[in-house]
């Protein structure tokens, strides 16, 4: 049977069939639909074009519809309405599109914010980057306003990317950005990852040119590594400023092509490596043509918003006028309804997304008979009863539900504001027909929302109090079981991006009440973070810890708990540790490190605690620490872990004057590597730990006064962190040259070998490369 039209709305296409001669018809389309993708039975007048009713619902305002009434559906329970398609509707925008298919009451009040979003508009049109903030309490409009604002600038053909933070977002790194950023690049995170690489490197290239050095960390963070191009390993927090770097040269490329706008919502709900690189995007917007829009609630801070191009607008409450004009669209004008606007407004406090739920509450309980903007009361004023609060309505609401569509909700609730349908299904148990049946009685009722994207129809709720309320309005023990549910969905549905899904299933392990999943999957999210945000990394390890205390003696759950305590201490002396958190990591790891024959954990956790020592300036223990950091490595015997700890030690005998013992440890580490100068380099801090063995004797000669060994030495050690990689070699060695050429009497060769390494370290070392 061939197609009869292909139809693209809002990036997503759907293909519409054509009844066959038999009078059967077939739904398909570009990925998973529920309810799209259904055979039609027993339809006749064979040539027409017909719709499924969710496919009317997602056209509707944009084409003119007939209905042709109601047909069987296989795997469905009860007979489906369908629309026949006559053709494309008269031009109108896309809100009203949406209001023509009843997902949004009319925009009243909002003209201030309006013209305030407007001039900022223009100066950002004018090279005058903006960022506007919209505080709000919920349910006042502050989505509903930047929606608005949104569909207006595309109208004008600007380019607009969103993105939101959600409710879990706080345990989950990093989400936002990488919707934004691929929202930016056009790629999606289902994309196979050659498709993503070709997608992204078409993207920059239309930037500019340079950026092609930077499409290895990109395609990293991304999730999309070229196997054939690997990123240079780097310090995480150096990794992390050449990510926030990399965002705003691509901010100021793209003003250069053209003006952006770009919307992240609920940032009440932000994750705190999400907040470095919103940090960065409020920097970057200045002097360039961006309109950066922030909504949030006013317990966000809003600290980023800092700087003469940002503003603050404040959503107050909806005035008495705006209020009646509202309630006036949804009620209706029949004669019944008089003193029924005014009570509801009375109680909503001029708050639109209230005013809606009550409405609807009086609908579905039998008070309002009739429809949207065509109601009548059907009992008296004085037998309403209305609820408190917006929370208290919703919960009235979802508690009238029949049992499936209830149950559904909870359900749906459990896994987020954005409903995965996959997990969805996975979870319910319900057949794509009953699902299908079940999903358009929740949209009906306004509580979820459709919309199409590349992927088909997805699912989110109307409001994220609709999903808070849906969430609490279950039983612990429910909620319980749900999120294990979940998380086991998750983990079978999406087995390919489960680095990035793992804080999301630490979450959902957590909330199961599974300690030991929910440790294992936090260790997981910090080894995946870890690249990007060490600071966020060692946030999961310390739950990791936490989460492990109590948990019955194994091997698994002692792994866990030593690693928590290594990590803490590793990434500890990068960011700053108490001495007092520092000596805990320690104490118990080493308690739990002398239970395992395995003498490589203990090894890795003394090495890591030496160096918190090193840096807080308390040598005689970093010293005692070095000695048994030698002892073990020589115990275990892995060439590996023995490369690592050579530099350490040649560092530590040269901070105590003992020179020979410096030099005997670093020609150790030279021919231990011999041909090899990888070896070591995928354990610890060191890229290239023989580039450092080398540049450390050399700085040792120099100390020596043997100032030809050493200028020698540290040729040979600079070739082989450029031929390694290991820009932080390459930065030291820029630094401890500088002393060489003093010491030679070379001063005018001083400020060149200083230069060469800061710039080195701004670019891509960590904090104490840069300090040093």
């Amino acid at each position: 049977m061939e197609l009869a039209i292909r139809v693209v709305l809002n990036s997503g296409e759907v293909i519409v069939g054509e009844i066959g001669e038999g009078g059967e018809m077939d739904f398909t389309a570009i990925g998973h639909t529920v309810g799209l993708a259904q055979r039609m039975e027993s339809l006749a007048a064979p040539g027409t074009t017909a719709l499924s009713a969710t496919t009317a619902r997602l056209v509707r305002g944009e084409f003119d519809l007939g209905e042709l009434g109601e047909f069987a559906v296989k795997g469905s329970s009860v007979p489906q309405r369908v629309f026949d398609l006559l053709g494309k509707a008269s031009s109108r925008d896309r809100v009203e599109a949406a209001g023509a298919r009843g997902g949004l009451s009319r925009f009243v009040g909002r003209d201030r914010e309006q013209a305030a979003l407007e001039a900022a508009l223009e100066r950002g049109l004018g090279g005058e980057g903006q960022v506007v903030g919209l505080v709000g309490e919920p349910g006042v409009g502050k989505s509903r306003l930047a929606h608005e604002f949104v569909e207006h600038c595309l109208a004008e053909g600007i380019s607009v990317q969103r993105a939101r933070a959600v409710a879990h977002g706080r345990e989950i790194p990093l989400l936002p950005v990488l919707e934004l950023m691929r929202a930016t690049l056009g790629v999606d995170d289902t994309d196979e990852p050659e498709v993503a690489r070709a997608r992204i490197t078409a993207s920059l290239d239309a930037l500019d040119a340079s950026f092609d050095e930077d499409l290895p960390l990109l395609f990293d963070f991304l999730g999309v590594p070229d196997p054939e191009q690997a990123p240079l390993k780097v310090d995480p927090e150096a990794r992390q400023r050449q990510l926030l770097a990399l965002v705003r040269r691509m901010m100021h490329a793209r003003s250069r092509i053209e003006p952006a706008v770009a919307l992240l919502e609920d940032l009440h709900w932000l994750d705190g490596a999400s907040g470095a690189f919103l940090e960065e995007l409020v920097r970057g917007c200045a002097g360039t043509r961006t309109l950066l829009i922030l909504t949030y609630r006013p317990e966000y801070s809003g600290e980023s918003l800092r700087g003469s191009h940002c503003e603050q607008l404040a959503l107050r409450p909806l005035p008495k006028s705006a209020a009646e004009e509202l309630l006036g669209s949804l009620l209706g004008e029949d004669r019944s309804l008089d003193g029924l606007a005014d009570l509801i407004a009375a109680r909503a406090v001029g708050n639109p997304f209230f005013c809606e739920e009550l409405v609807q509450a009086l609908s579905e309980s039998g008070h309002l008979a009739g429809a949207r903007g065509a109601y009548r009361l059907s009992k008296t004023l004085g037998e309403i009863v209305l609820p408190a609060t917006v929370q208290a309505t919703l919960a009235a609401r979802i508690d009238r539900l029949p049992g499936r569509e209830r149950e559904l909700l909870q359900m749906a609730s459990v896994i987020g504001y954005e409903v995965s349908e996959p997990v969805l299904r996975g979870v319910s148990g319900l057949t794509d027909g009953e699902l299908s049946d079940v999903l358009r009685s929740l949209v009906s009722a306004e509580l979820l929302s459709e919309r199409m994207s590349d992927n088909g129809v997805e699912y989110e709720f109307k409001h994220p109090l609709t999903q808070e309320v849906a969430y609490h309005s279950q039983l612990t023990d429910r909620r319980r079981h749900l999120h294990r549910e979940v998380a086991l969905a998750i983990e079978r549905l999406e087995s390919e991006k489960l680095d990035e899904r793992a804080a999301l299933l630490a979450h959902h392990w957590q909330a199961a009440g599974d300690p030991l999943a929910a440790a294992r999957w936090n260790a997981r999210a910090a080894a995946w973070i870890g690249h990007n945000d060490i600071s966020q990394s060692l946030g999961h390890w310390r739950k990791v810890a936490e989460l492990t205390v109590g948990l019955p003696d194994s091997p698994e759950t002692t792994g866990l708990a030593l690693g928590a305590c290594i990590w803490g201490l590793d990434y500890g002396w990068r960011l700053g540790i108490t001495e007092e958190e520092a000596r805990a990591h320690y104490e118990r790891g080493r308690a739990l490190a002398q239970k395992s024959p395995d003498r490589t954990p203990l090894f890795m956790l003394v090495a890591a605690y030496a160096g918190v020592c090193m840096m807080a300036g308390n040598l005689k223990k970093q010293a005692e620490l070095a000695d048994e950091v030698d002892r073990l490595s020589i115990e275990i015997g892995d060439p590996d872990l023995r490369m690592v700890v050579l530099p350490a030690l040649v560092y530590t005998r040269t901070m105590q004057g003992r020179m020979g013992e410096s030099l005997s440890f670093a020609d150790e580490g030279i021919a231990l590597a011999g041909e090899n100068h990888a070896l070591g380099g995928r354990l610890g801090a060191f890229v290239c730990p023989y580039a450092f063995c080398l540049h450390l004797k050399g700085q040792t000669l120099c100390y020596m006064g043997r100032l030809e060994e050493s200028a020698s030495t540290f040729e040979v050690a600079q070739r082989v962190a450029v031929e390694q990689g290991d820009i932080e070699a390459e930065a030291a060695i820029g630094v401890t040259s500088v002393w060489l050429a003093r010491f030679s009497g070379q001063t005018e060769q001083v400020l060149s070998h200083v230069s060469r390494g800061h710039e080195i370290a701004e670019r891509h070392g960590a904090a104490i490369v840069r300090i040093w």
